[in-house]
């Protein structure tokens, strides 16, 4: 995590404080939340942060669920976790994110194999 923060510039580190304060999450029983998950710039389009996912959906058993927040504007992630079998559950805003270019969000679940789906 600290070679992360390293690599951010301030105003990045700032923004993802913000995130992680603003959406504070308090799972639920059976549900497995995904609070941060960032790939440095020089890494991305590699399938790290598919095979991150990956793992993540290879902890769940029965019926557990994946859930996770995401940036509207943030495209690439969106794309992914609806790749990888995520559905937005709500959709909101953020009056703190909103000075931060986080004022939309999706609120995204994966429910699992057990729910019919396919693994990806």
């Amino acid at each position: 995590m600290g070679r992360l923060f390293i690599q951010l510039n301030l105003q990045a580190l700032f923004k993802t404080c913000i995130f992680l304060v603003a959406f504070d999450h308090r799972s639920k029983a059976k549900e497995i939340h995904i609070d941060f998950i960032a790939v440095t710039k020089c890494n991305r389009g590699k399938g790290i942060g598919t095979q991150l996912i990956k793992l993540v959906k290879n902890l769940v058993k029965g019926d557990q669920y994946v859930t996770l927040y995401v940036s509207a504007t943030n495209a690439a992630a969106s794309r992914l976790y609806e790749r990888l079998g995520f559905q937005i559950k709500k959709k909101g805003t953020s009056l703190i994110g909103r000075q931060y270019g986080i004022e939309r969000w999706y609120f995204m679940e994966w429910k699992g194999i057990k729910n019919n789906e396919n693994e990806v």
